[in-house]
């Protein structure tokens, strides 16, 4: 299904900064993270990011480490 360009660019963005900060964080556990981080991401933005509609389509696939 589609999802929005600025709700999949700000999911990307915090994936990045969550795992590239903290090598000990599998890269499952960084997209669990900034899925979370995501409703906050976009109050500032005045967008109701806590839709799954925003964030479920991202799955981690391949090596999870």
């Amino acid at each position: 299904w589609a999802v929005e360009d600025a709700s999949a660019a700000a999911l990307r963005e915090r994936f990045y900064r969550e795992w590239g900060t903290d090598k000990s964080l599998s890269k499952a556990e960084a997209l669990r993270l900034a899925k979370l981080a995501l409703p906050q991401l976009g109050a500032g933005q005045n967008l109701d990011w806590s839709s799954p509609l925003r964030w479920a389509p991202y799955v981690m696939v391949g090596n999870w480490l």
